[in-house]
């Protein structure tokens, strides 16, 4: 897949941000905070509390759920008449429409997919059954976009 710069992408059209997901994340990054504050105060380690070594690393472990929820929560896919940019969770990928052979989101499938031309197939994170018709009302407005890409450039 050849990398496809957004100002290719043509004009802006919309984006699409799983709501219930940035939910969850939001949800599960305060427990989690509060759980470890809430470790951190009562200090079951030693008499005076945690030692330094301790709280660094409980801090750490911290650090790293953290940034994998937010990770998840910024899935995305921004729409643009040429292609699509899609935001997973640890990889971005800008992709023109000229590239996608179809998009896809079957009943059985959780997620929308972006089928490549050639081998290659782009889950669409962003694109979740779960978020329920939202998801697949931006899915139709990305196919009604692929289909007047199409047509522009049969007319070539």
């Amino acid at each position: 897949m050849s990398k496809t710069s957004r100002r290719a992408l043509g004009e802006y059209e919309g984006s699409y941000s799983p709501r219930v997901l940035r939910l969850v994340c939001f949800i599960a990054g305060l427990i989690l905070s509060t759980g470890m504050a809430i470790i951190l105060w009562q200090s079951p380690g030693q008499p005076d509390g945690f030692d330094r070594g301790n709280t660094v690393g409980l801090l750490l472990i911290l650090a790293i759920f953290l940034t994998i929820l937010w990770r998840f929560a910024r899935a995305r896919v921004d729409l643009y008449s040429d292609g699509i940019s899609i935001h997973n969770f640890f990889r971005d990928y800008d992709v023109s429409w000229a590239q996608v052979f179809k998009l896809s989101y079957s009943p059985d499938d959780a997620w929308a997919y972006a089928e490549l031309i050639g081998p290659k197939r782009i889950t669409l994170l962003a694109l979740a059954r779960s978020e329920g018709e939202s998801s697949a009302r931006f899915l139709l407005r990305c196919e009604e976009s692929l289909r007047a890409y199409e047509q522009r450039h049969d007319k070539d």
